[in-house]
This record gives C-alpha cells, sequence and structure tokens, in this order.
C-alpha cells in the first residue's frame, strides 16, 4: 500500500519520535483514526498534504494574477507566506490609494498659473486684516510674481480663468469632480461587491489617468472652452470614486479584526502621501511661462502605471494562494457576574433580545450554495452602526476637506507674528496638517484597539478638536512657534476620527457578525459611510467660503467647532453601548476579586490569626 501524505504528515506532527520505525500500515491506520477525528475542514487541510507553515501555499492559480504568480516563487513568499503576502498587499494598496490622491491635486496647485492675478479680487474673508499692509502684500510681497523681462504669450493667464470672475470659474472647476465624486461612491460600492476587484480597480484607475491627463492635453492643445474642463472634472470625480470601496474591500480580505485600528491608521498615511505628493510633483511646472500641462499629465502617468501594477499584482484573497482567511470576529469577553439587585437587570432580557437582533443574519448574507450573495443598499444600510457612522463622517469629514481646501489660503493671508509669511511658506505649513493628520489616524487606530471601542475614541477626539480649533483661531498668529504646533493639533484631532471610520470601522460593519462571513459586504458598507461622509466633504469648502465671506472668519470656525461637536453626538447611541459594555466588564473583575477574597479568607480563616500572632 502506497504511504499517503496524511499518514506522512501524522507522523510529523505527532511529535513521537519512534512512529518514524513502526510500519507504514500501522501508521496509515493511526492517520486514518485521527482523520476520522477531525471536522471537514480539517480534513480538507489535509487531504491538501503538508502544512501550509512548512510549504509555500498552492491555490486558484487562475485567479492569480500573472505578476503575483511570479513573485510567489521568490524565497520569502515560501518561507512566511502568510505575512509576506499581507505586508505585500498593504503596500500595493498604500500606492494604489496614494495615486489616487496625488490626482486629485493638479488643478488647485495650477490655478495659480491659470489666473495668476485672481487673487488680488479676493476679499480676505472677513478676517478683519489691515487693509493697506494686506494691499501692500498682495501686490509687492507676493513670490509667484514674474519679472519684467520674463514674456509669454499667456503670462497673465489662461483664458477663461483669468476673467473678472475667476475665483468662480477656478472654485467650479475645482469642485466639480466632489459632488459626482460622492454620488457615484455609493453606485460604485454596490458594483464592486459584484464584480471582480482586480478589474474593478484597473479600470477606474485607467480611466482617471486618461481624463486627467486630457486636462495636460488641453495646455498643449490651446483649449480654452470652460464646458470642456468641468465636463472632464465631473468625469474624473466619477472615477475616483471607485478605489476606496474596493481597496477596502481587499484589505477586509487580508486582514482581521485584530489591531486593526492601529493597522489601517499606519495605512491610511496613503491619504496625506498622496496629498503632499500632489502638491509637490505638479507645483514643477505650476510655474508662470512654463508648460503646466506636464502637472497634469505626470500625476496621470502614475495612475495608469499603477493601474497596471494592480491589474498583473493585486491577490484579492487569501484563498487565492493557499492561506486562510483572517478572523473577523473577536469574541468580547462577557461579564459573568451581575449584580442581583441592581435595577437594570430587568433590563437583561430586553438587552440580550436587542444584541440576538443585531446578530440576527440580513436576507442578504444567506448563502445559496455555498456561495455567498452580495446585499443590497438597504440591507447594508441596517447593520447596527452603519447610519450613525455615516452620518458622524459627514460632519467630520466636511471639517477635515474644509481644513485641507482652505488652509492654505488661510495662512498666507493671516499674519504670523506680526507679518505674512508668503505663497511658498504657507503651503510647506499647510502640508503640517496632513503630518498631524497621519498621526492622528495611528494615534486613534492604536487608541480603539486598545480600549475596543470605536465610537468612543471618535468621541474623544472629536471633543479635543473643538477647543484645539478655538485656540488655532484666536492664538493661531501669536507666533510661527504656536502655529505649527496648532496646525499639527488639529490635524491630529480632525483626521483621526475620520480615518479611523473610513478605515478600521468601515472594515468591521463590513463583516459584522450579522452578515454571517458573507464577504460580499465589504464595499458596499464602505460606500455608503465614505459616499455620506464625501457630501460633507463637498459642502464644507463651499459653505465656509461663503460664511467667510458674508459673516468672516470667526463665524466659520464656529461652524467648524459646531461641525465637530454634531459628529461626536451622532455617536450617542453607541458610545452608551460601549460604556454598558466598560461598566459590567467592570463590576464582574470586582466581584470575581470580592469572590476570590471570601474564598481565601474560608480556606484561610484557621491560618490567619496564627499569622496576625507571629507578624
Amino acid at each position: 500500500m502506497p504511504f499517503s501524505p496524511c499518514a506522512r504528515l501524522d507522523v510529523r506532527r505527532s511529535n513521537l519520535p519512534y512512529l518514524n520505525v513502526l510500519k507504514i500500515s500501522s501508521v496509515e491506520l493511526l492517520a486514518s483514526a485521527t482523520i476520522d477525528t477531525m471536522d471537514k475542514d480539517e480534513k480538507s487541510t489535509l487531504s491538501d498534504g503538508p502544512s501550509k507553515k512548512d510549504q509555500h501555499p498552492k491555490g486558484k492559480l487562475n485567479t492569480v494574477p500573472l505578476g503575483a504568480r511570479l513573485l510567489s516563487y521568490c524565497g520569502i513568499f515560501k518561507i512566511f507566506p502568510t505575512k509576506s503576502y499581507r505586508l505585500y498587499i498593504l503596500i500595493l494598496t498604500f500606492i494604489c490609494y496614494a495615486s489616487y490622491h496625488m490626482s486629485r491635486k493638479p488643478f488647485s496647485v495650477v490655478s495659480n498659473v491659470l489666473a495668476p492675478g485672481c487673487k488680488h479680487h479676493h476679499s480676505g474673508g472677513g478676517g478683519g486684516e489691515n487693509k493697506s499692509h494686506f494691499e501692500d502684500f498682495l501686490f509687492l510681497g507676493g513670490n509667484n510674481s514674474v519679472s519684467s523681462n520674463e514674456s509669454c504669450e499667456y503670462i497673465d493667464g489662461w483664458p477663461p480663468f483669468n476673467g473678472s470672475y475667476c475665483k468662480t470659474v477656478i472654485g467650479a472647476v475645482d469642485y466639480a469632480w466632489l459632488f459626482p465624486y460622492a454620488i457615484f461612491m455609493i453606485a460604485s460600492g454596490f458594483i464592486a461587491d459584484r464584480v471582480n476587484l482586480r478589474y474593478f480597480l484597473t479600470a477606474g484607475m485607467m480611466g482617471c489617468g486618461i481624463l486627467v491627463g486630457l486636462l495636460g492635453v488641453s495646455y498643449f492643445a490651446g483649449i480654452h472652452f470652460l464646458p470642456f474642463f468641468i465636463i472632464v472634472q465631473v468625469f474624473v470625480g466619477i472615477f475616483e470614486s471607485t478605489g476606496w470601496p474596493a481597496i477596502v474591500a481587499v484589505m477586509g480580505n487580508w486582514f482581521g479584526k485584530k489591531n486593526r485600528g492601529l493597522l489601517m491608521g499606519i495605512w491610511n498615511a496613503h491619504t496625506s502621501v498622496g496629498n503632499m505628493l500632489g502638491n509637490t510633483v505638479p507645483s514643477i511646472w505650476a510655474k508662470p511661462c512654463h508648460d503646466w500641462g506636464w502637472s497634469f499629465l505626470v500625476p496621470a502617468f502614475v495612475m495608469i502605471f499603477v493601474g497596471l501594477l494592480m491589474f498583473f499584482f493585486l491577490v484579492l484573497d487569501p484563498k487565492d494562494v493557499g492561506l486562510p482567511p483572517p478572523e473577523h470576529h473577536q469574541a468580547r469577553e462577557e461579564p459573568t457576574v451581575k449584580p442581583l439587585n441592581d435595577p437594570k437587570t430587568s433590563e437583561g432580557k430586553e438587552e440580550s433580545k436587542s444584541s440576538d437582533e443585531e446578530h440576527r443574519p440580513l436576507l442578504g448574507s444567506i448563502q445559496n450554495g455555498g456561495k455567498p450573495k452580495a446585499i443590497s443598499l438597504w440591507r447594508a444600510a441596517l447593520i447596527p452602526g452603519v447610519i450613525e457612522f455615516a452620518l458622524s463622517l459627514f460632519f467630520a469629514k466636511m471639517v477635515a476637506y474644509t481644513f485641507l481646501f482652505w488652509l492654505p489660503y488661510y495662512v498666507r493671508y493671516h499674519t504670523i507674528g506680526g507679518r505674512y509669511i508668503g505663497d511658498q511658506k504657507a503651503d510647506l505649513l499647510s502640508n503640517l496638517y496632513d503630518v498631524g493628520g497621519i498621526v492622528g489616524g495611528i494615534a486613534t487606530g492604536a487608541l480603539s484597539d486598545v480600549i475596543n471601542a470605536r465610537a468612543v475614541s471618535c468621541v474623544i477626539m472629536m471633543y479635543l478638536a473643538v477647543p484645539t480649533l478655538f485656540a488655532y483661531r484666536f492664538a493661531g498668529g501669536i507666533s510661527l512657534g504656536t502655529t505649527i504646533a496648532l496646525i499639527l493639533f488639529c490635524g491630529l484631532f480632525i483626521n483621526g476620527p475620520y480615518a479611523l471610520i473610513t478605515t478600521a470601522v468601515s472594515g468591521d460593519l463590513g463583516t459584522h457578525k450579522s452578515l454571517k462571513d458573507n464577504q460580499k459586504a465589504k464595499a458596499t458598507v464602505t460606500a455608503i459611510i465614505d459616499g455620506t461622509g464625501s457630501l460633507g466633504a463637498a459642502l464644507g469648502p463651499l459653505v465656509t467660503g461663503f460664511i467667510s465671506d458674508q459673516f468672516g472668519w470667526d463665524s466659520a470656525f464656529y461652524v467648524l467647532m459646531g461641525s465637530c461637536f454634531i459628529s461626536s453626538l451622532m455617536l450617542t447611541r453607541l458610545v452608551i453601548s460601549e460604556a454598558k459594555y466598560f461598566y459590567w466588564k467592570f463590576y464582574s473583575k470586582s466581584q470575581k476579586i470580592r469572590s476570590f477574597h471570601a474564598s481565601a479568607r474560608k480556606i484561610l480563616g484557621p491560618v490567619l490569626p496564627l499569622c496576625e500572632k507571629c507578624c
């Protein structure tokens, strides 16, 4: 009888060296007896051969892209397959979404070249600046001015952006992608759960790269037709919306709930890295009398190249390469002891009923024939916590994107230490907001992992953002050091909850227990949450611009502080639920300690008097 792989595996796993000298038939009998006591999954694992830890896994080769299949023969993927693949996916998706953010910034950077005199018409937002010094700075101290000996055909700007309504025109084109992005985000998530994510991401990145490239081609082709720019930006927003739901779904396939907050906080740095690259790279050509078309073409080429990387190298699921899926549900430690005379004890049955309803499988998650079925938008919205976090993200992202769009202007045209610092230093200081955002995302994620409470972590950060915004408005201009510190803290407290909700929270809810391990909901849930937040991101800069013009910057900051407070209020129900868990956990531990002390006294009762006499 031939020696089966299962028999060899059991010999190796048994850690009994004398089994190696037994006859093959005896070993096979032992293997068959061991297999009979195993469940179905373990049997299937053994039937495939040696343990996955000891050999490079072989999955579904037809679902693994060509580039990833070639990389799988590298030694590191054979020695540490699980860790290597997860690090590989982490880096690849980081590059992917950093490219998305990089492609969104060129128009904002180039706007100074398209309408170099547009900032002269700005009212300053009612911030209370000294008018004479402000005008002197605008016309004499600006560092985007062109020397008199420089001349080119469009030194005064690029029609139609350099007209008398330049602010309105530039604002319309710059924000034209935001509303389509928010609206089509939900549709993208709905589609992403029903198609191959690798093809979906590749198509989105290629389309986005081509459209951003068209804006650069307009310089070399001499296009001055305003509807052309608006229409292209609208379609840029539509293709940009393909990225986030698909990327979060891929990350959810590879990483479980353990340390998800910290991991996603580090990974979410791609947003700030992409923003900084989007400011830095296009600025190389965004100068008067330079070929500003390359400011769009270079990010476009990067998008297309990364799209090809995703097509040839992205592995969607650990099962495709023979690895086990991550664990998405960590059981909370339920308190075993409850107060008998507590009035809340009578509510225990109602609480248990509500918890049962939360974990009851949704209709859309029922698996037919072993294949999970993608859930509808309505059923995804009914997952406990989705609506609350979506509404909270609406206000949190409104504040975050207001700072992202308006901070460079605010720093540029407000005094720091009694003087204006100029365009280049203002842009440099604005990047500190993204640096603080990186730290905030990591800190909030780590906090949520430690206390095992996502909602409480978000609320803590949003409440801390309110006094920080107040301090920045009324004390930020005292000195350069004060400005730097407060901008960093604004990025930390504002971007922290925003990053946590869009990453770890979306991943948690996309793999909620009520879905019964259905993996076809992550993109839809992510799209609902981030799509709602993106509506706030689209409205925030517009509302802030209107309020600052009509009522001044003080009122604009009060609106931002109120938005942080409302964002926290949206999570009230979830915060109460998490607080109850903390209470019962603390009470259970205290009761266990008391019962231990009582037992110790009973056991050591006769000995205690003797110990007291001896002492």
